[in-house]
Order: structure tokens, then C-alpha cells, then sequence
């Protein structure tokens, strides 16, 4: 910007004003600077957009070798990402892990700022799709489970890896094999086991009143409506199982009797995530990558369960959020604070992509 003119100069650089693609700053912007996240995303995709064109005509003409942008300057890294070429965050690398985390919670109006902002966020990014960028969901729920934030997004990695689409076409199904569903789900049911199975029309489960399926549906605040009950005789299309067990001996037992199967145990209650051995979300996150030939070092991965190991070994970076399954500490780039603080936000910042 103009005020930067002569300090850049100086060093022998050329400077190029930006100052007139700016848009116009919010009266109250010294309250909104580091606590509203809605604003951000909003001054983000206007900059990124006002700036395209002006941009890459001075990548056209200049060639450079390497983009170099201040971690708040996100523009800088779309548009690196976008036209090919290296890019370098200015912004000094400091100490943070899990106990630092803590320190950093955000206020109740803060939180309150990101819930009701969360349409503004969802504009933001639909002018940022509608101008050719990328916008991927990858989650080890189903894709039937929808979504209350409205936001579009142009793939989904869903139910553990097993499906995947990319602008609604189907890049990657792996359905749990019809002979290992009829056996896993009749030892479930003989050990009075409930459960889920993914499904990316509609989710199944043998009984919609269980007990323990109602409970698993309020804690993570799962619509009813995703699921149907299992129909007699059925032998459901499911592609991840989600298991309601008891105690570790029933796990135990599933484990021998179905090595063919995978079993992801949650850390805060009694839900296992079932897969096929050999998927998982590595498997659709590759799957992505290749589809779209994207560097792997360009590639970051947000979780904190068991199920999200195989994803950090297959990405660039992998972050663990402030609260999280110790099998990920060996394999995190970064520690991040809990995601009811915000956590994705300061993970992103860390590693210069917002």
C-alpha cells in the first residue's frame, strides 16, 4: 500500500499501489480486527476479488518466482496456489502447543459473533467458488447427514474416505461388502449392539427409538431425519458403521471375530467407527489430491480422533485440535487450540493460509 512505498523502494524492490482495490474499511473496524471472524472472511474474498485481475496481469508480465504474503493477507496465498507459484508467509513462526492453547479462549460475544456470522462466511465463500477457488469438506460423517450452515462446497470426503465426489460426480465408492454386512450387522444385533451405517441418501439403523441410538444422535447433534429403519430381510447399502458399545470386551470380541474390519474408538463416549480394512480417510483424501494434482505439501488436515490418524500421514500437514486422541501427537505438524476455541481459525493463521 502507498504508505509501504518508500520502505520498499528502498530495498530495491518495485512497488506496484493497491491502495484503490481496497474495500471500503467498516466504521467500527478497531473492534472487529482479531474477534470477528465473519468480517475477515468478508474482507478476504472482496480484496482477493478486487485485486484478481490487476494481479495476474502483473503475474503475466512479471513471472515471478516466489509470492511472499503476510499471513492475514490470504489473497496472497490464493492467488500463489492459484497461478502455480511458490509461496512464502512473512509472518514470524512463535511457540504454541496444547497448554498455550488454553490461555487463548475466546469471550461469549466472540462466539456469538462466529455463529451469527456463519451466513456472512457462507457468502464469502460462494464469491470465492463462483471466481474459480476450491472449497472441500472432508468428514468422517455421511454426506445425508447435510449440513445446518448452508454453505456449498464443490467435493465432499465423506464417511471415513469410502465416498467421495468432486461437483456431485462420484470419484470414489467403496461400499461395505454385502456378505460382511449381513454377518457384522447379525452379531450386532445379537449382542444387543445399536448402530448406524452410512448411507449417502440416507443413513440406516435397525431400531429409531434404541435408547442408545437417541443419545448418540443428541451428542452429536445428528438430524433423525439423515436415518431410516432397516427394513426386514434388508441387507442395507452402508459404506461406515458407527458402533454403540457397551464396554472395551465387546469391542475386543468384534475385533477378533471381524479382522477384515477396522474399528476407530472416539475419546468422549462409547462410539467406534467401523470401516473396510485398507479405507479410510486417507484413501479419499488421495483420492482428491489426484484428482485435482495437488502438491502435497500444499495439502493441511485438521483432527483430533484415532480415525483421523491415516489423514495426517497423507497430507502435508497434519494439525491436531487443543483437545485430542494422543495416537496423533507423533504425527502433528502443529497443536491447535479446541474447535469451541476457535481452533481451525488459529490453525489456519499458524501455517500463513488466512
Amino acid at each position: 500500500f502507498e504508505m509501504m512505498r518508500d520502505n520498499i523502494e528502498a530495498a530495491g524492490a518495485a512497488f506496484i499501489p493497491c491502495d484503490g482495490f481496497l474495500p471500503p474499511a467498516p466504521v467500527d473496524l478497531e473492534d472487529k480486527v482479531g474477534r470477528d471472524f465473519a468480517s475477515l472472511i468478508e474482507m478476504v474474498a472482496d480484496t482477493t476479488l478486487n485485486l484478481e485481475d490487476m494481479v495476474a496481469e502483473h503475474i503475466r508480465a512479471t513471472r515471478p518466482d516466489v509470492i511472499v504474503s503476510d499471513s492475514v493477507c490470504f489473497w496472497g496465498k490464493l492467488f500463489a496456489l492459484r497461478y502455480g507459484i511458490p509461496f512464502v508467509c512473512s509472518t514470524t513462526t512463535f511457540a504454541y502447543n496444547k497448554h498455550t492453547a488454553r490461555l487463548m479462549k475466546q469471550s461469549p460475544l466472540e462466539l456469538v459473533r462466529m455463529v451469527t456470522g456463519m451466513p456472512r462466511i457462507n457468502a464469502a465463500m460462494a464469491r470465492l467458488r463462483a471466481d474459480g477457488y476450491l472449497a472441500m469438506l472432508c468428514s468422517g460423517r455421511a454426506v445425508s447427514y447435510g449440513s445446518e450452515s448452508g454453505a456449498e462446497f464443490d467435493g465432499m470426503v465423506t464417511s471415513n474416505g469410502t465416498y467421495v465426489t468432486v461437483n456431485g460426480t462420484e470419484i470414489l465408492n467403496c461400499p461395505v461388502e454385502a456378505g460382511t454386512m449381513r454377518r457384522f450387522t447379525a452379531r450386532l444385533d445379537a449382542m444387543h449392539i445399536a448402530y448406524g451405517i452410512d448411507n449417502p441418501v440416507r443413513c440406516l439403523t435397525p431400531d429409531m427409538q434404541a435408547p442408545d441410538f437417541l443419545k448418540w444422535l443428541e451428542t452429536y447433534s445428528i438430524p433423525a431425519k439423515a436415518f431410516r429403519q432397516i427394513e426386514p430381510g434388508e441387507t442395507p447399502v452402508g459404506y461406515k458403521f458407527s458402533v454403540l458399545y457397551h464396554n472395551d470386551d465387546e469391542i475386543r470380541t468384534l475385533r477378533e471375530e471381524f479382522g477384515e474390519l477396522v474399528f476407530a474408538c472416539q475419546r468422549t463416549s462409547n462410539c467406534a467407527d467401523v470401516t473396510v480394512r485398507g479405507f479410510d480417510k486417507s484413501v479419499g483424501v488421495k483420492a482428491v489430491i489426484e484428482h485435482f494434482h495437488l502438491p502435497v505439501e500444499s495439502t493441511y488436515a485438521f483432527g483430533d480422533g484415532e480415525n483421523d490418524l491415516s489423514m495426517f500421514r497423507a497430507v502435508g500437514h497434519g494439525v491436531a485440535m487443543g483437545d485430542h486422541a494422543a495416537v496423533l501427537e507423533p504425527y502433528a505438524a502443529f497443536v491447535t487450540r479446541r474447535v469451541c476455541d476457535e481452533g481451525i481459525e488459529y490453525g489456519l493463521k499458524h501455517f500463513g493460509l488466512i
